[in-house]
């Protein structure tokens, strides 16, 4: 999110992208064309609002100048907010509750707790929302029909039953850890999950090549200028090891997501 270096923003989305596509296929086209929209949507504003640069592309409305580097600008901050939007997607499938629970816990028990009913409120609330407009719809109280004002009283009553469902949970979620023991002394915690020599080997590379960006960072590699003019800064021994230790940084998600699926591929042939 902090690195606006065009090179590192073109990694960041091609690996967001593949790893989308590797484990969300249903809805990869759906979250990959919105994050288009978005970039260049960010671009094409940018380029507006923006007159500062030295290369006019045209003049328009009152001699404002839409200049290159205001739209260049523009796509490589669009392109970083797509990848990060994509990321995240990505983040939601692979992050389950469970295995939150099972990262954090240990730590911080209530706050791991509280994270974790914050990070699913918004799809249960969405899910919640879609069966509250069914159930309305069915006994006649649609909230498509009918005046504005119609509209809006029929809305405002989705959210106060929505309201109430979520303060509901959260007291029924509070009273149900705490009748099981939650953050009491000697408590166990049952998981499925075990940290293997694989887990250790991996954390190992993710940390290695993280701290091989850092050099990059401190050398000011990542520090491009924009404004009035594009000036990259010169490329050197620590930008190259940056770049590529970014890559594979962000890149190993998707080859580990591959490799188990070739590998579940070949115990299903051997069935």
């Amino acid at each position: 999110m902090f690195i606006n270096h065009p090179v590192f923003v073109v990694i960041s989305w091609i690996c967001s992208v593949f790893f989308c596509l590797v484990i969300n296929r249903r809805k990869a086209k759906k979250i990959i064309l919105s994050s288009l929209i978005l970039c260049f949507a960010i671009a094409f504003f940018n380029g507006i609002m923006n007159p500062i640069g030295n290369t006019v592309l045209f003049v328009w409305l009152n001699n404002r100048n839409f200049t290159m580097e205001a739209l260049f600008y523009g796509a490589v901050i669009g392109a970083n907010f797509a990848s990060i939007m994509i990321w995240f997607s990505c983040y939601n499938i692979v992050m389950t509750n469970d295995k939150f629970m099972y990262l954090f816990s240990k730590f911080a028990q209530s706050t791991t707790l509280i994270l974790s009913m914050i990070l699913r409120l918004v799809p249960n609330l969405e899910k919640k929302t879609k069966t509250i407009i069914n159930a309305r719809n069915c006994i006649g109280k649609t909230s498509y029909r009918g005046s504005i004002k119609d509209k809006i009283h029929s809305s405002m009553e989705v959210l106060s039953i929505l309201t109430s469902c979520a303060l509901e949970d959260a007291v029924i979620t509070a009273d149900s850890m705490r009748s099981r023991g939650y953050v009491s002394k000697g408590r166990t915690n049952y998981t499925i999950y075990s940290k293997t020599l694989r887990d250790k080997v991996v954390k190992s590379i993710f940390i290695v090549l993280a701290l091989l960006v850092f050099p990059c960072i401190i050398n000011g590699g990542i520090s491009v200028k924009y404004m009035p003019e594009i000036i990259f800064p010169k490329a050197d021994i620590f930008t190259i090891i940056a770049v590529i230790s970014y890559f594979i940084f962000l890149f190993i998600p998707t080859a580990i997501e591959i490799v188990e699926e070739i590998t579940w591929h070949i115990l299903k042939s051997k069935i």
